[in-house]
Parts: C-alpha cells; structure tokens; sequence
C-alpha cells in the first residue's frame, strides 16, 4: 500500500474516484429529494429510481467490452467533464422550471454515465497499476469508491438539504465532477496494456465469450 501511495498518478486517480463517486451519490439523492418533494408519489419516485438503475443493466456489458478498445484515460476525462457540463446546465433549468419528466431525463442520463464508469474504473486501475499490485490497488480503489458514496449519500447530502435548494445542490454535483476531470488530467500510465491486438472483433462476440464462460465456471457466477 505504502508503494502505492507514494504514486502520483495513484494518488490523483484515487482522488478522482472519490469526487466522482461523492458526486454521484450527492446526484442520486438529490433527485430522490426534488422527485419526492414536488411530485410527492411512491409510483413517481419508483420510475425516477429506475431510470437511474436501467441503464446499468440494459447498456453494462456493451460498454464493458467497449472501454477495453479505447484510451481510458481521456474516455474517463471527457466523461466527468460532460457529467459536470450535464448537471450544470440541468441545475440552470431547473432553477428557473422545474419539470417531472426533465428530471426523469437528467436521472436516465446519470444511470448512463454511471453504466459507464463502473466499467471503468477496474479498467483504468489495470492501466495503471503492475499486475502484482492489482489487488492492493483494487483494494483502496474500492474503499475510495465506497467512502464517496457512503460521504456522497450521507454527510454530504444532508449539508446540501439544510444549507442549500436541491437545484444550487446541481452546481455542488457539477463542480465536484470538474474536480474528478481535473485530477485524471496529471495522470501517467507507465503500464499502458491495452493494445490494438488485443482488443479486434466484434463486441457482440465478446459478450457472447463472457456469457459461455461464465456458464462454465461456476465460481464466476
């Protein structure tokens, strides 16, 4: 672990992680809160939570086998900056009309970068890391990721519920995602793995692979 830490790079990712993760938490409360506040319906606030939860699992494993073809660190730089650009333009509107279905549409929109960082993120760490420090790095990853959204959804919630509106708490969501974009940008991969030789075909075959392979072993499952 002391090896880890004392890397930069390791150091900004898990920073990242953290912001992101707090952000995300944050978002989903917030839009629990704004959903219950104003359109205050057990049906309403089911459909809300389902549109964050859809896409994981509609769009999770083709975005899985999609991110190993591609650069993840400015995959991961271009979408925490559309995630921020995203809640603040949402928090614009918002604060001026507040609409049931815009925030069906910014939650559906959430659950789909979240379908993609969680991908993500045990991608990013293999880049980064030597293949003998995948589990220690997996393991501050993880409590990082943890942290955010236990201090996303909890501690940091119930500031914004008691200090602020639930659509200046947006601006915070957006500003803590700039943070999560800009501590990737110093980032060095050393290790860089992911090659084009290793990453042809077709993404339907891949899925296909997967899914055998986990009929096979049933440890996996």
């Amino acid at each position: 672990y002391r090896r880890l830490l004392s890397d930069a790079s390791f150091r900004f990712f898990t920073a990242s992680c953290l912001f992101g993760t707090l952000a995300s938490g944050l978002a989903y409360i917030l839009l629990i809160w704004m959903v219950s506040a104003k359109h205050a319906s057990i049906s309403q606030t089911l459909c809300m939570m389902l549109c964050f939860w859809i896409p994981r699992l509609l769009f999770g494993a083709h975005i899985g086998a999609w991110v190993d073809r591609i650069d993840r660190r400015k995959l991961m730089i271009i979408a925490e900056t559309l995630r921020a650009v995203k809640f603040l333009l949402f928090g614009i509107v918002i604060c001026w009309h507040s609409n049931l279905y815009l925030l069906y549409l910014l939650t559906f929109l959430a659950g789909c970068f979240g379908a993609l960082y969680l991908p993500l993120l045990p991608a990013f760490v293999y880049d980064l890391v030597d293949q003998h420090e995948l589990l220690h790095a997996n393991t501050l990853i993880n409590s990082s990721f943890e942290m955010g959204n236990i201090l996303g959804r909890g501690v940091l919630a119930l500031i914004i519920i008691y200090f602020f509106t639930p659509a200046q708490g947006l601006f915070v969501v957006a500003l803590l995602y700039v943070f999560s974009a800009w501590t990737i940008v110093p980032i060095c991969l050393h290790n860089k793995k992911t090659s084009k030789k290793n990453t042809h075909g077709a993404i339907s075959k891949d899925i296909v692979k997967v899914i055998e392979l986990l009929k096979k072993n049933t440890q996996l499952r």
